[in-house]
């Protein structure tokens, strides 16, 4: 394919989106346009993808388009750290100021699991701190079909992790039939969801808020659009909100000369720092470099930045210390069992001798892993069957068992045990990226193409040198690369 068609594509979602595509990043956007040309039924999608590229985009064809263009992975309670900081640090100071309804604005809310899980969770601490102001909210995206959906407020199990069981049942109907949820009435009613594309100037939601929630989305703009999207999200605070950005925009933020302070691993940018930058000298410089892994290798863990973006001033980096607080409220079981599950890790154990206090379990799996490396597969299989008799819910162990099904040559297998392993961790890389390969190998290559889209996706909340679980030792950026290779492979 002409490589002149993705770069017009790629300068038309610029001009009508803002949105930021690197050179990088071109094998990934291919996938998901041939992925879109499926799910349109296009008989040719070459075809498609060159009609795309050189015809003048209608406000159809946007529309069309934005589902390639856009990233709808997410889930409920994603970061219930950051929930818990509002509860404890930001709630209890607006509350003593204002007896007026907290007003709350989620831009960038893709299918709705970021703002359903704010106004479950903050309206669980009101209650149980007693105070009867209530939630006004406001929720926007650049694709209509996420708002669609949002406003729907049906999902299905696999947004539901970080320990959800609880707040599912709470807050969700049953759709059997479907085997998916939906949110009950009286709490979609309390959300109102609009498309916006945020570098428009078209009417924006009508504030002032209290606070406006906008991660993982600043990085998908220039420099100078985001610069300008971060003025007007500051000129319609409270004269006390809050600007919530992820770890990443934060140097996004600095750059534009606002700056702020870390809120655990979130980057919290005040209202007055509108008022501080217009009486300093200009420091906003647009942005000349990409940044690499080390630049963002350093910064908080407890979600990951992704990787490829513009840094130009690094802020300081959060003291990860308790600090004293004066006023705080309850958190509610809903918040303590999703930091509870997103706290929870699986502590690598050596191989050798079992040590006296190592759960037996771990043993199990380790000389399961041994005899594995050893070409030992029916050794291997009898310890991993006293695993999975033992812990029927090992994930780790279920791998294991996919990983020996495949070099058995039984790809079937392989793909029954590695649906055991995504329905106990979904965000498992490795086991999309071997579901991917598999799904090759047979010939599915639609299915594997959408695995290798996760991966990639999923991939870019790491950063680059950061190693990823039960891939051998191998980084996010090389298993970045090996997902580009696959698709690369597959669009030929």
């Amino acid at each position: 394919m002409p490589a002149i068609w993705l770069d017009q594509i790629i300068e038309k979602a610029g001009q009508h989106f803002g949105l930021l595509f690197q050179q990088e990043q071109s094998a990934d956007l291919l996938c998901r346009l041939k992925l879109r040309a499926q799910e349109l039924q296009k008989d040719d999608e070459l075809a498609w993808i060159q009609q795309v590229a050189q015809a003048e985009w209608s406000l159809a064809l946007q529309h069309e388009l934005l589902p390639a263009l856009t990233v709808g992975e997410t889930y409920f309670c994603r970061d219930p750290f950051v929930t818990q900081w509002l509860i404890q640090n930001w709630l209890p100071k607006i509350q003593s100021s204002q007896s007026a309804p907290v007003r709350i604005w989620s831009a960038g809310c893709c299918r709705g699991e970021e703002a359903y899980s704010l106004l479950f969770l903050l309206s669980e601490a009101l209650d149980l701190a007693q105070m009867r102001c209530g939630l006004n909210m406001v929720a926007t995206d650049l694709n209509p079909e996420f708002i669609a959906k949002a406003e729907q407020g049906i999902y299905r199990a696999t947004s539901f992790r970080n320990g959800t069981g609880p707040f599912r049942q709470r807050y969700f109907s049953v759709l059997s039939p479907q085997h998916s949820w939906q949110v009950k009435p009286q709490w979609r009613a309390l959300i109102k969801f609009q498309t916006l594309n945020l570098m428009d100037s078209q009417p924006h939601p009508a504030g002032p808020f209290d606070l406006i929630f906008c991660r993982n989305v600043l990085m998908y703009f220039s420099p100078e659009q985001a610069h300008n999207i971060i003025t007007r999200f500051l000129q319609q605070l409270n004269p006390g909100g809050l600007l919530l950005l992820n770890a990443v925009e934060a140097s996004i933020a600095t750059q534009s000369g606002y700056h702020g302070f870390w809120a655990v691993d979130n980057y919290a940018v005040p209202a007055s720092a509108l008022a501080a930058t217009a009486l300093a000298p200009s420091t906003f410089v647009p942005s000349t470099r990409q940044a690499k892994a080390e630049d963002l290798s350093a910064l908080p863990t407890t979600q990951q930045p992704a990787i490829h973006q513009p840094v130009i001033h690094q802020p300081t980096l959060p003291r990860l210390t308790a600090q004293k607080q004066t006023t705080t409220l309850p958190l509610s079981d809903s918040v303590q069992q999703a930091t509870a599950t997103a706290t929870t890790t699986t502590t690598p154990v050596q191989t050798g001798t079992r040590p006296r206090a190592q759960p037996q379990a771990d043993y199990y799996l380790q000389q399961a892993k041994k005899s594995a490396d050893l070409q030992q597969p029916e050794q291997a299989r009898r310890w991993l069957t006293q695993l999975l008799e033992l812990t029927p819910d090992s994930a780790a162990g279920h791998l294991l068992s996919a990983q020996l099904y495949r070099q058995e040559l039984q790809p079937q297998l392989a793909l029954q045990a590695l649906q055991k392993v995504l329905y106990l961790e979904p965000d498992l890389i490795v086991a999309h990226l071997l579901r991917a390969t598999l799904s090759k190998e047979i010939g599915q290559q639609q299915t594997a193409l959408k695995e290798l889209q996760l991966c990639t996706q999923l991939l870019q909340h790491y950063p680059s040198a950061l190693e990823i679980p039960y891939s051998d030792q191998l980084s996010a950026g090389q298993l970045y690369l090996i997902c580009q290779q696959l698709v690369a492979e597959m669009s030929e």
